[in-house]
């Protein structure tokens, strides 16, 4: 017969062995950290060492997933929709759906679809000339909603910069034009939909993949959505964060809010990273995609699996 009590017994001691080295290696982590941050202090804590600090700082920015805009694959994006996407939504018994609001030329959607060639894709883009082109490109395979997207319905002046008409940095904000790009602003009236007024006119009862660029009005977007959001019926949501919300006067916590059964990670180019909650670590206004992933026990398995 076995002797389950000293058997039990083992095991617990065993656990409390692990955790017990655990701490101790953490203890001594903490110490070496502390050790090396107060002597790169003492020794590179100086102007002339500004060159040093700089270049530490430069590399340790994009390594932690932030100014990696050159191309889908430096971003992230290609390995998050074609790798990672898979697995999250490997659960769904049905085609995923993606909303694409800012969708340019389609380059998102194309990525998508080259993924999940039986999804349901929606773009939502303010300029007629994209629009159109996004239709001659994917020939009827996507629903195309030639408007821009915002808190509520109507009209608002679409902002861009002059002589580049019909650009991917065009804005419901001018000062993203005038202030950070430094440039003239032609501007131009858009209609607007909210995407809860826009589920109900396309009967789309939810949306898989909610990917946000427009260049500042990503919370405000988000705010249109709350009858989604409340219901759980958004899944996972992908926005650019960077300086224009310095404009909108929006922060990462601002999105955790109204967000609030979802988590973000930002996009690496070859994975996912949690953002912590520090100010320090988070609310950093330079070019990043943050994905916000929904908890299984709140996403609700009627409403979206």
């Amino acid at each position: 017969m076995t002797d389950t009590s000293s058997s039990g017994t083992g095991s617990r001691t065993r656990r409390l062995q692990a955790s017990g080295l655990y701490r101790g290696l953490l203890r001594i982590y903490n110490a070496l950290y502390m050790d090396a941050v107060l002597g790169w202090r003492q020794v590179a804590g100086r102007p002339r060492f500004r060159h040093v600090n700089k270049f530490l700082f430069d590399l340790s920015v994009h390594g932690l997933g932030l100014c990696n805009y050159q191309n889908d694959r430096v971003s992230g994006e290609r390995v998050f929709v074609t790798k990672t996407l898979p697995t999250i939504l490997s659960q769904l018994h049905r085609a995923p759906v993606l909303v694409d609001v800012g969708a340019h030329r389609g380059e998102y959607a194309a990525l998508f679809l080259s993924t999940f060639p039986n999804g349901r894709v929606l773009c939502v883009e303010p300029s007629l000339m994209r629009s159109r082109e996004i239709e001659e490109r994917f020939g009827g395979r996507v629903d195309v909603v030639n408007a821009a997207m915002s808190s509520t319905e109507g009209t608002a002046v679409m902002y861009d910069k002059g002589g580049e008409e019909n650009s991917q940095h065009a804005s419901l904000y001018k000062e993203v034009i005038t202030d950070l790009w430094g440039m003239q602003a032609v501007s131009y009236e858009v209609s607007v939909v909210t995407l809860d007024s826009l589920a109900k006119s396309t009967r789309l009862p939810r949306v898989d993949l909610l990917k946000i660029d427009t260049e500042g009005s990503e919370y405000d977007i988000l705010l249109g959505a709350q009858e989604l959001i409340s219901t759980n019926r958004v899944g996972v949501v992908q926005i650019e964060f960077n300086e224009m919300n310095l404009v909108s006067r929006r922060f990462v916590r601002d999105f955790r809010a109204i967000l609030p059964h979802h988590a973000p990670f930002r996009l690496l180019p070859h994975g996912l990273l949690e953002v912590p909650h520090s100010a320090l670590d988070s609310e950093l206004f330079a070019f990043q995609n943050i994905v916000f992933l929904p908890s299984k026990d709140d996403f609700g398995s009627d409403a979206m699996f």
